[in-house]
């Protein structure tokens, strides 16, 4: 049974011949009391302690288990946050890369228009030269053959000698500076060409 300090305090004893003195009995008991009490309160103050201590115990876990679940939730978005990054990242080579290859494809085939352009003008330019120097050896073979005409065709009295070779050579001092420009030997020939081999 359980004896706390109250108990020793009412605790009576029965008197008997040649026994304890009284008061010294009640002495020890009142500080047996006393002890009892004191032993009480502090085992009191020591569960209450206890408690306590169990609580913050208990709290700190709690705050553990939310900083744990904290940086577990910080972890996954980083890890989130990264994957995106690299995601985005990787999107952005991709495309840049592309848009690179269209514009060098652009490039290149406006290279080859451009090339293709200047093949065809020269080509062109070749055209128009060869048409030119066949335009100016046509006038010159005319010119030749008009210049003996006139000269066949004078009349026989007033042929000279002397006289022919001065018309002669009038002649092809005059109509030879038509040979320095190939502009006017060309349109000449165009002319003669829609004149038409009747005319000439």
């Amino acid at each position: 049974m359980k004896i706390t300090a109250i108990d020793l305090t009412h605790r009576k004893f029965a008197r008997s011949f040649r026994g304890y003195r009284p008061q010294e009995v009640d002495d020890l008991l009142r500080e047996l009391a006393a002890e009892l009490e004191e032993s009480a309160r502090d085992r009191a103050r020591m569960q209450d302690q206890i408690e306590r201590l169990h609580a913050e115990v208990s709290r700190y876990r709690e705050m553990e288990q939310t900083l744990n679940n904290a940086v577990l939730l910080a972890q996954k978005t980083a890890d989130e946050v990264q994957a995106s990054a690299r995601r985005d990242a990787d999107s952005l080579l991709r495309e840049a890369e592309l848009r690179a290859e269209r514009l060098n494809a652009e490039a290149h085939r406006q290279r080859q228009d451009l090339l293709n352009e200047i093949r065809r003008l020269q080509e062109r330019r070749d055209e128009l030269e060869d048409a030119l120097r066949c335009a100016a050896r046509d006038l010159l073979e005319w010119l030749e053959r008009r210049r003996f005409d006139r000269v066949v065709a004078m009349p026989a009295d007033d042929v000279r000698t002397e006289d022919s070779g001065q018309q002669v050579q009038q002649l092809r001092l005059t109509e030879e500076p038509r040979d320095e420009n190939p502009g006017e030997e060309a349109i000449a020939a165009e002319t003669l060409a829609s004149e038409g081999p009747e005319n000439r």
